[in-house]
């Protein structure tokens, strides 16, 4: 099975479980309403998504 096939098969287990575990619609629609805002907001005027990726980078990059 090719690695990319199993990453996303385990991702959709983890999605399905944490479903699962949280059964509270609303606080799913809560979280879900958050992530937009988040998505646009800058720090010291770099946008959050180039920290985020620049963050995986480095955690990866020492990691591996």
């Amino acid at each position: 099975m090719p690695p990319f096939v199993a990453t996303l098969g385990t991702l959709g287990i983890a999605q399905s479980c944490a479903l699962v575990a949280d059964r509270t619609a609303r606080a799913w629609s809560e979280s879900a309403s958050a992530l937009p805002a988040l998505y646009a907001s800058t720090w010291l005027g770099v946008p959050f998504s180039i920290l985020v990726g620049a963050a995986a980078y480095l955690v990866f990059h020492f990691v591996f």
